[in-house]
């Protein structure tokens, strides 16, 4: 079964909050492993000019004893649950609860944190996601993946499907409709990342006024290539 991203029922119900109003600067969520006590630190200008917004996470026992802490900035100031500023899941599927953060919203494509749970070390460590935008994902616990998915336009965008390497996010497959190289045509590809080369699962060009007539058509052949040899979820 998938797990969506945004889980707001099951935040409503765990989210102790000690601000009266969404944008609090301080508040407390219960976790499996203690409290997250999330708090305002400081602000701020980055280098395009905009507001940071610098976030202290401290993981604490029922004694409030200090287990684990990390800051994290955003361009958010509003890190409410139920807007999926902060999400708990079990992004890479090793059966304890890891953070979610959002860092920055946009209109077409957000970008997240994610900070996994080390149950050797008793600490939340940043995940090693270089290069990846990670913004609209989905989880596949079943398959041990997650799907991100990046809107390039109204009509071209990407799927990417990522596993885990201990702390590291690995790209295993991309889906894509990008532009084509003539005016009015889109190139359709799916590619498999092995190790050290990428092997074509899918390519094709076709004009865009056949994309837009039948767009469901070739939705659902991307997606059968995308998960080829996978259990399609």
């Amino acid at each position: 079964m998938r797990r969506r991203l945004a889980w707001t029922a099951w935040w409503l119900a765990v989210a102790l909050w000690t601000g009266a109003a969404a944008l609090a600067e301080e508040y407390s969520v219960v976790l499996p492993q203690g409290y997250l006590n999330v708090r305002l630190a400081s602000t701020e200008e980055n280098e395009a000019g905009e507001t940071e917004y610098i976030y202290e996470y401290v993981l604490t026992d029922a004694q409030g004893e200090t287990l684990s802490s990390f800051r994290q900035a955003s361009t958010m100031w509003e890190q409410d649950p139920s807007q999926d500023g902060l999400v708990i899941a079990d992004v890479n599927f090793d059966g304890y609860m890891d953070v979610d953060i959002r860092t920055r919203a946009a209109d077409r494509n957000d970008a997240r944190a994610f900070f996994l749970w080390n149950a050797q070390s008793g600490q939340f460590e940043r995940a090693q996601m270089d290069g990846v935008q990670m913004s609209w994902y989905t989880l596949y616990p079943e398959a041990g993946v997650l799907v991100n998915r990046v809107e390039d336009s109204d009509v071209c965008y990407r799927l990417e499907m990522y596993g885990w390497d201990g702390g590291a996010l690995r790209a295993l497959r991309t889906a894509a409709i990008v532009p084509g190289e003539q005016a009015g045509t889109l190139q359709v590809f799916v590619v498999r990342h092995d190790a050290d080369e990428d092997y074509p699962l899918l390519e094709g060009t076709l004009a865009e006024d056949a994309y837009l007539n039948g767009a469901q058509t070739v939705g659902e052949i991307l997606t059968a290539a995308f998960w080829q040899g996978m259990e399609t979820p």
